[in-house]
């Protein structure tokens, strides 16, 4: 990059400066905003619910099918929520069935253990008011953790259905 400017006294001063490394850096940076965008994309069209929680297991991503889910039990989505807090949420509105017997602090504290014993992957089926459902979470290396569950009511029903062929 060139700049020529002119002086008070008639003459002129220019700058000259190096820009490629910032040009690369904006490529990249271009680039990875489309990688972005183009995940972003694929999580919200997903018809698994996918949930991202930080390392202090707040909330920090939901995506549409999640959302939606939310929205129609009269939910509202709260940023950076803690996952308890979210828990209780859609344990107040029906979304999560609770084991007969359990209270819902005793299931929000296993839950939480649960989720802190993770250390690679851990899969869980659940009862929600959507039928069965499998959630499959993952440890990221900073120690947040995604969510994505999966519904396999069809697949329990068929399977249920062979079983009574046998």
């Amino acid at each position: 990059l060139v700049t020529t400017a002119p002086l008070d006294d008639g003459g002129f001063i220019t700058v000259s400066a190096d820009i490629t490394e910032l040009k690369q850096s904006n490529r990249k940076l271009q680039e990875s905003n489309e990688k972005i965008s183009l995940l972003s994309d694929a999580m919200n069209k997903s018809n698994n619910g996918i949930m991202i929680t930080d390392d202090s297991d707040k909330v920090v991503f939901a995506n549409k099918f999640v959302m939606e889910r939310m929205e129609k039990a009269g939910i509202s989505f709260t940023e950076q929520i803690q996952y308890s807090d979210h828990i209780r949420k859609f344990i107040a509105s029906g979304i999560v069935k609770l084991p007969k017997g359990t209270l819902p602090d005793e299931f929000i504290a296993s839950r939480i253990k649960e989720r802190e014993d993770i250390k690679d992957q851990h899969s869980r089926e659940l009862d929600t008011e959507m039928g069965a459902r499998i959630q499959t979470t993952t440890r990221f290396d900073d120690g947040g953790l995604v969510m994505v569950s999966t519904d396999i009511t069809d697949l329990k029903k068929k399977n249920e259905a062979l079983e009574r062929l046998s």
